[in-house]
């Protein structure tokens, strides 16, 4: 319990600390979104997605591999975990990402060299009110570049 006029946690502490995590984004990434136009088809009778995908954010991360992929089986369709963490600078569009299948694209990583070029689907973001970052729990799996969801 904090002494009286005083407080556990100082006004500005998050901000304070931006800046060291800035130091530790060494990778550069884009966050994709697959395009929101949609078209019918009339010969295969189905609508699909036309245009380009849209950047959501391009700019510096980090990436970290959390576990090897693991796929279970629920109810005889396919989960598979987040297997790697894409960290972003905090005041990355926090409320949209993770909305419409956007993915993580790797563009440089020049500490591994065999992460540039990856495509990470979005899984899920963490919020909270003491935080120095923007985490995205990604898994690499197939990253579909214009799906169709439910409208």
């Amino acid at each position: 319990m904090p002494l009286p006029s005083t407080r556990v946690i100082p006004d500005n502490w998050s901000e304070h600390h931006y800046f060291t995590v800035d130091g530790t984004l060494t990778a550069t990434c884009t966050i994709l979104r697959p395009s929101q136009e949609l078209a019918f088809d009339p010969e295969t009778n189905a609508t699909t997605r036309v245009g380009d995908p849209v950047v959501v954010f391009q700019g510096k991360c980090r990436v970290q591999q959390l576990q090897p992929g693991q796929e279970q089986v629920a109810a005889d369709q396919g989960i598979v975990n987040a297997t790697h963490l894409v960290v972003v600078r905090w005041d990355v569009d926090p409320v949209r990402i993770g909305e419409f299948s956007d993915w993580v694209h790797i563009d440089t990583c020049p500490d591994d060299l065999e992460l540039a070029g990856w495509d990470l689907h979005i899984e899920g973001a963490l919020f909270s009110s003491l935080r120095w970052e923007r985490d995205l729990y990604c898994s690499k799996e197939l990253v579909e570049r214009n799906p169709v969801g439910e409208e």
